[in-house]
């Protein structure tokens, strides 16, 4: 399963990077520290899951996420984190969203979730 981390804090996304690969040795992880950074590698591959930090400089997530899907990019899950709740609003319905700081598990088991669902949609 291939993941794409975006978080303008390099401590958390080297902390989530680091975490993903440890919990499962299927996780192919790489890391953006800025949504364009992000927007740069999804023109390029394609990824299974995107977990983004909502508020980064310049471009926000979720900015992001409605650039890709505008041009088509989009069908990847899509999952954001946020430390200020009051951005929940922001977030697209069909998005998942976790608050900062956030339950590893929780996530995980999420992200597991979403693997099973992909895996199954590839058999």
């Amino acid at each position: 399963m291939k993941i794409l981390i975006i978080d303008d804090e390099p401590g958390i996304c080297d902390m989530l990077v680091e975490m993903c690969q440890l919990e499962s040795e299927d996780f192919r992880v790489e890391q953006a520290q800025s949504a364009e950074e992000a927007y740069q590698k999804i023109c390029d591959a394609r990824y299974d899951i995107i977990i983004s930090d909502v508020k980064m400089r310049n471009m926000d997530g979720v900015e992001l996420y409605h650039k890709i899907h505008a041009e088509n990019r989009g069908g990847m899950p899509f999952v954001f984190l946020s430390g200020t709740p009051e951005t929940f609003w922001k977030i697209p319905k069909d998005a998942k969203f976790f608050e900062k700081p956030v339950k590893l598990r929780i996530l995980f088991d999420y992200i597991k979730e979403v693997a099973s669902q992909h895996q199954a949609s590839t058999h």
